[in-house]
């Protein structure tokens, strides 16, 4: 009977995990298309006519988009973002914890992150992840509670808008080259040499069809992910011979606050055509992800390194 017991919880949790995962997703999508189709003429907190709504998600997108404008002004762009990547990681970290895994959840989002590890019965370490002294507390937290690190899974990742390579500001530069690169550097810096002297582990990152199959006007988010693929490779050789395996998978656009920008817009016209570039039919899934994720740091795979499993559809061929 406990045994019955803890398995209806297990798969009650898992369940409650999931729906945490899609929620998290609808509200990135929520926020960014409110965001985007921002009117100053819509109502307002200030301005609360009763003047037609101009914004696609009614008063409610109209209230929202001019409260984080008017707080963060461009920078509220940034939030969905957040969100999207979040979700991706709880759907990893679900399909791990399935799988019987402990995990440390590492996400800047600390109201974001507290709610999903409860849900996933998992630790959490709000940290950025694009900053030294942020790994160096991780690493300091990780080993002093668990002695030790088993998978490390670099997903943080942001992009920019779709522009001409010349219009990208500096400052977009460096926050995705400092996200989606100089994280997965501090993991070698600071996480690697404890997997090398007890030569074990495995480290996963996440990457991009955009690493291997470029789409235009995304060009410093498309050479970030190349670099992680080369970074996986280069990593995977030098760490062979201590027995630390290196793998990314690399995920076609899914249903996400990230799909507008890569289209270029999201009518359906501009839909079809971007699915029609994926032969299988289908956008990608944050559960395509975690499967995909969870098979690479498996024993299953303990042949396997320095390969970037293309989870795409067939996109890459």
């Amino acid at each position: 009977m406990k045994e019955l017991i803890n398995k209806i919880g297990t798969f009650c949790i898992n369940r409650l995990a999931e729906l945490v995962g899609i929620l998290v997703v609808l509200v990135s999508i929520f926020i960014f298309i409110s965001l985007v189709t921002y009117s100053a003429e819509d109502p307002n907190f200030i301005f609360p006519e009763n003047t037609p709504i101009k914004n696609l998600m009614g008063s409610k997108g109209s209230f929202l988009s001019d409260l984080l404008f008017q707080s963060f002004g461009l920078v509220s762009l940034l939030i969905p973002f957040t969100f999207f990547f979040t979700g991706l990681s709880i759907a990893i970290s679900k399909k791990f914890t399935e799988e019987g895994a402990n995990i440390i959840m590492v996400d800047i989002n600390s109201s974001l992150l507290k709610k999903v590890s409860k849900n996933l019965s998992q630790d959490y370490f709000i940290a950025d992840v694009s900053k030294a002294s942020s790994f160096n507390s991780l690493l300091k937290y990780v080993y002093k509670k668990y002695k030790s690190v088993d998978i490390f899974v670099n997903n943080a990742g942001v992009t920019h808008k779709p522009k001409p390579m010349e219009k990208v500001t500096e400052k977009e530069f460096d926050k995705v080259f400092n996200v989606n690169a100089k994280s997965v550097y501090y993991c070698g810096k600071y996480f690697v040499p404890k997997m090398k002297k007890i030569k074990r582990g495995v480290i996963l990152n996440v990457a991009s069809t955009a690493g291997l199959s470029p789409r235009p006007k995304l060009n410093w988010y498309n050479a970030s992910k190349g670099w992680m693929i080369t970074a996986t490779k280069a990593m995977a050789i030098e760490l062979a011979p201590f027995k630390v395996r290196v793998n990314a998978i690399a995920p076609v656009a899914g249903k996400t606050p990230l799909l507008k920008s890569f289209m270029g817009g999201n009518t359906p016209k501009k839909k079809q055509a971007f699915l029609s570039t994926i032969p299988l039919g289908r956008f990608s899934t944050p559960q395509d992800m975690g499967n995909a994720a969870c098979f690479l740091c498996s024993d299953e795979a303990s042949m396997i390194t320095g390969t970037v499993l293309e989870v795409d559809g067939g996109r890459c061929i």
